[in-house]
């Protein structure tokens, strides 16, 4: 009798460890779904930058490797982006 319980536990582990894969499986394929959805959210984005002119690039990548240079947080960079936006906007209507 030992033995065939030893195999109903074992078989019982088997069918754990697949279920348990069933959903690691699936918990991974709705991450990738998500992870779909906001690459294609940032495509979007990338469109659009493209499209606007060469100097918001510029501007975009200066003001990245200052706030890299900095150390400043994220938050301490938005005055300073509003800043550098309205000046672009001043300059190119006037």
């Amino acid at each position: 009798m030992p033995a065939k319980r030893s195999l109903n536990d074992l078989a019982e582990r088997k069918l754990m460890l697949v279920l348990q894969s069933d959903l690691h499986r699936a918990l991974l394929q709705a991450e990738c779904a998500a992870l779909r959805d906001r690459v294609e959210g940032l495509n979007e984005v990338r469109k659009r930058a493209r499209s606007a002119s060469p100097w918001v690039m510029a501007g975009a990548a200066a003001m990245g490797l200052v706030a890299v240079w900095k150390g400043r947080k994220l938050t301490g960079m938005i005055p300073v982006a509003v800043a550098a936006w309205k000046t672009w906007k001043s300059l190119r209507s006037g």
